[in-house]
């Protein structure tokens, strides 16, 4: 009969959820490891921040606190400098999909939450362009893909024709799938989003 009952509630509560999807962008800071944060002199990538584009689908559930989400995000990091009179630039983009989900602290018009999500992500090639020498060096063969993982809270605000979403997480975006000696990868992130 328990059993029967919980499998009722949740059809209930997934049959009169809200559905709602936006897009959204922020700030991201690369943390970790040295070899991206370094500058480009000390032998580094020069990474400090850039920025990420995304969309994000939710999925709102009355009586449960859980909300379940998916999200797909660029990322976009480049660092520059100049030495003897010449520059050099680095560049790479990390594209992520996953899913996750949000747990409700306080419910209501006004809602903070606390969040956890799992990705798959694939880094882009690492270029160096030397502008002086017209040319472009790809440090890595090709794309690489690894699984990462992503805590953080954020707020909601519900207004009557959109949601305002904002959160900050700290990701860990090469947790699984590494190779031996790979160092683990961690941004930080400040993320706003519109919902309709």
């Amino acid at each position: 009969m328990k059993k029967l009952l919980i499998s009722l509630l949740l059809i209930t509560s997934v049959s009169f959820g809200q559905f709602s999807i936006g897009v959204g962008g922020g700030f991201s800071t690369i943390k970790a490891p040295d070899v991206y944060t370094k500058s480009i002199n000390s032998g580094g990538l020069g990474f400090s921040s850039g920025y990420h584009l995304g969309v994000k689908a939710k999925l709102s559930l009355p009586i449960i606190p859980l909300k379940p989400f998916g999200f797909f995000n660029y990322y976009s990091f480049k660092g520059s400098v100049t030495a003897l009179g010449q520059e050099i630039k680095t560049s790479q983009s990390i594209t992520s999909y996953g899913l996750g989900v949000e747990y409700a602290i306080v419910p209501g018009p006004i809602s903070p939450y606390f969040s956890v999500e799992a990705g798959y992500n694939n880094f882009g090639k690492i270029n160096v362009e030397n502008q002086q020498l017209q040319a472009t060096r790809i440090l890595s063969s090709g794309s690489l893909q690894r699984i990462g993982v992503g805590v953080g809270f954020g707020a909601e605000i519900n207004l009557i024709v959109f949601t305002l979403d904002s959160s900050i997480k700290y990701q860990f975006l090469n947790v699984g799938g590494k190779e031996s000696g790979e160092e683990t990868i961690s941004c930080l992130n400040v993320n706003f989003s519109i919902l309709f």
